[in-house]
Formats: C-alpha cells, structure tokens, sequence
C-alpha cells in the first residue's frame, strides 16, 4: 500500500492515550515479573509515565522534545529487558529440543530446526542486552549532558561511557554543581558493579564483539563446541576469542599428527567461555540487570533533584544536531 492511497486528512493521530495518570498494563506485568530492574519502573512513575503535560521545566523544550525523547528510552529500555527474558527462555527451550547422540542412541525424537532457531535467538538476544547499555548512556546524555566525553543525545553509545568509567574523575572547581556531583555518583555505582571477579574481566569487550559480528556476519561467525559430562548430557560452548578457525588443526593424510596436548583441557579452557550457551546467557542477563539497576538508581535520584532547575539546553542542542530526513520515498517497484 501506497501512502497517498490512505487518507492524510487527519486532524489529529493517535498512537495511545496522551496523558496519562497511571502505568499501562505492560509497565506493571514487567514490574510485577521482575522482567525489569525495580530503579526503571521508579523512575518511570517518578516522570508521572512520561505523561507529555507533565514534563519537568528541566525537560520542557517549547516543542516537548526531550521530554518526548526520555519516554522513548525509558520503553525503549522496558522492551529490550522483556525481549531479552522472553529470548532467553528460548535459547533455554531449543536447547533441550536439540540433537544429541544420546537422543539417537535411545531413540528419542529432536527438533532438526532447534540448532538454527537457537542461534537467532542468540542473536536477538544479544542485540537487545547491548541495547541496554546503549540506552543508558543516552539517559546520561539527556540528564547530564557535557559529563561524559563523546556521549551525545541522540546517538549515544555505552562505549563512551565505558571509557569514562576506565578512568579516575577529575575535579576542575572547588564547587560541585549537582551535574557532576550525580556523575560522581554514577560513575561510583557503575564502577562498583561492573566487574566483581576477575573472570568477569572483559565482559563487555566480548559481548560487543559478538554483538558486531552477530549483526554485521550473521549467527554462523560466532562457532560452538559440544562438550559431555559424565551423565551424558551435552552442553554448547562459545569462543572468547574470534575468529575461532578448528579447521587450522585439521590434518590430513600424509600430514604430521597434530600435538595432542594441543587438544587437551587447557586448550580448550583458553579458547572457550568456562560456561555453557545457556548459563552464560542467563547470567549475562543478570549481570546487566544488576549494573543497569545500579546505574539507573542514580539516575533517578538525579531526575528528582534537577527536573526544577532551568531547560537542559546542551542536551536539546544535541538532539536536535542529530536530527536527520532523508529524501527516500518508496521503492520503484512498490504498489
């Protein structure tokens, strides 16, 4: 269908209900599920639901668009953490639908789909937890603008953030103004969480090079090893390093025989996470639950102590410098 075959003359477009005086359902059943972190919800109901006529005189352009622009982020944010659980719940599902020799050796039935409709939950699910981290930065770029070196509002990316956290905060006054005293206390919180092991090392350098790969190469660029216990039961596991090529340590007749050693325990140990798919995906989850919930708590304290100070204007005049239109219509070939 055609744009100009519906009819434009429209008064007035709505989506949903404009104002609003209480969360919609689907906010609270994630609440209630704990499918978000409590400090997203708070500070959902904080910004009265990001009701339009409610936005504070912090975020009160005269066009409503960082308003509208922060009840963006925060749905945002609410959909990527309840995609993610309801993909994480697949990747679990086609695990166990998955084949195994075990299954044909007792003859028990496998879903031939399983492997493949996995690996595009992977994907998804993957994309959706670095949404997450990309979507807090914008939340710092729109509360405290001008803080964090490189963030932008409107295309902000957690590396930048990242980054930021890497290094001690310098203080250039002798007076905190309440941006950087939040900043202080963000870049505290999130620093606190982020790595609480030293096998948790690196975590978000791996995951942004799955999630570049994955988007970029697609499902097979990110390889698995099925490895057994002692019962029997098979388990994947993923590389930490990339590209993961086993067909170097092919050999072929007339070829030396390769080092078993090679091929021991402590080979695989250095090349591959020490946690199966499903393990690993679930407590990626948790792990972005947590340092998300630790970030936002600022943040939300942040929204409640600035919303009455004068208009943000540096992040308005972010936003709108990534403003874009393009001059794409329709396709030549469309109806």
């Amino acid at each position: 269908m055609r744009l100009q075959k519906c009819n434009l003359d429209a008064d007035v477009i709505l989506a949903a209900p404009v104002l609003r005086n209480k969360p919609p359902f689907y906010w609270k059943n994630a609440r209630d599920k704990e499918f978000i972190p409590v400090s997203l919800y708070l500070l959902y109901h904080n910004a009265d639901y990001c009701s339009p006529e409610k936005a504070p005189k912090y975020l009160s352009d005269p066009e409503r668009k960082l308003f509208s622009y922060f009840g963006i982020v925060l749905n945002a944010l609410l959909s990527c953490f309840v995609e993610s659980k309801e993909l994480l719940d697949e990747i679990e599902h086609y695990e166990e639908l998955d084949y195994t020799p075990i299954k044909r050796a007792k003859g028990k039935k496998w879903d031939e789909n399983a492997s493949k409709l996995q690996g595009r939950a992977f994907k998804l699910f993957i994309l959706e937890l670095l949404s997450v981290l990309d979507l807090l930065s914008e939340l710092v770029a729109l509360l405290l603008p001008g803080i964090v070196g490189g963030l932008k509002l409107g295309s902000s990316m957690y590396s930048y953030l990242d980054i930021w956290l890497s290094s001690p905060l310098k203080t250039t006054s002798s007076i905190i103004e309440p941006k950087e005293h939040y900043a202080e206390k963000l870049h505290d919180a999130l620093n606190n969480e982020k790595i609480k092991d030293s096998s948790e090392t690196d975590w978000y350098d791996l995951l942004r090079l799955y999630r570049n790969k994955l988007a970029h190469l697609g499902v097979p660029s990110i390889r698995k090893l099925v490895f057994h216990d002692s019962e029997g039961n098979f388990y994947k596991f993923i590389p930490k390093s990339w590209p993961f090529l086993w067909e170097k340590d092919l050999k072929f007749s007339g070829e030396s025989i390769v080092d078993e050693d090679k091929l021991g325990p402590d080979y695989f140990e250095k090349i591959l996470i020490h946690e199966d798919i499903v393990s690993f995906c679930k407590n990626c989850r948790l792990k972005i639950f947590s340092y998300i919930n630790a970030g936002l708590t600022v943040l939300n304290e942040a929204y409640k102590n600035l919303k009455d100070m004068p208009l943000n204007s540096l992040a308005l005049k972010h936003l709108e410098g990534n403003e874009r239109n393009f001059n794409f219509k329709h396709f030549a070939n469309s109806l």
